[in-house]
C-alpha cells in the first residue's frame, strides 16, 4: 500500500493560509468536499474534530495527520497541505505543523487505514522526502517526491 495511490495533484495546498488547527483542517477539507465523494461533508468534518479532541494528530517534527474513519466517505483520500509559518497542532514536541496530511477514511476500510497510516509515518521519517516537500513549488513535484520515496 502506497500513500501516493490516495493522493492527487489537485488535492494539495502548498500555501495554507489558516493560522489555527481548525482553520487549517477546514481549508484542506475543502479539497475533499470538492471531490463529491463525501455524503455529508459537515458530519465528516465534525468527526475529524472529534478525533482531534481525543488525542492530537500532531505527531511532532512539524507534521500532523488529522483524519477520521467515517461512513460519510466512500473512498480513501489524502489531502496534502503545507504551511510556511506552521499551525499549532499541540504536538508533543511543541513545534507547529508545517506539513499536514488530512485523511478521509471509509469506516469499513480499517485494514488499509492502519497500513497507510503506518506507512505514511515511516516514509515521513526520510529527510530527503521532507526536504523535497518543503521545497516543492508545484503539486506535481510533491507527487514525484512521494513516488521516489515509496519505490
Amino acid at each position: 500500500m502506497k500513500v501516493i495511490n490516495y493522493m492527487k495533484a489537485d488535492m494539495m495546498c502548498l500555501d495554507i493560509k489558516s493560522k489555527d488547527k481548525e482553520g487549517a483542517i477546514r481549508e484542506l477539507g475543502e479539497y475533499i468536499r470538492k471531490t463529491g465523494k463525501v455524503r455529508d461533508y459537515d458530519e465528516y468534518l465534525k468527526e475529524v474534530f472529534e478525533r482531534e479532541k481525543l488525542v492530537t494528530t500532531g505527531i511532532g517534527n512539524e507534521l500532523a495527520i488529522p483524519h477520521a474513519r467515517t461512513d460519510k466517505v466512500d473512498k480513501f483520500m489524502v489531502v496534502f497541505g503545507r504551511s510556511a509559518e506552521g499551525v499549532d497542532f499541540e504536538s508533543f514536541d511543541k513545534r507547529p505543523a508545517r506539513l499536514i496530511f488530512l485523511m478521509a477514511i471509509p469506516k469499513k476500510d480499517i485494514d488499509n487505514y492502519l497500513i497507510i497510516l503506518a506507512h505514511l509515518t515511516r516514509v515521513l521519517k526520510k529527510d530527503e522526502l521532507l526536504k523535497g516537500l518543503y521545497d516543492a513549488k508545484l503539486p506535481e513535484e510533491v507527487m514525484d517526491i512521494f513516488k521516489r520515496a515509496e519505490e
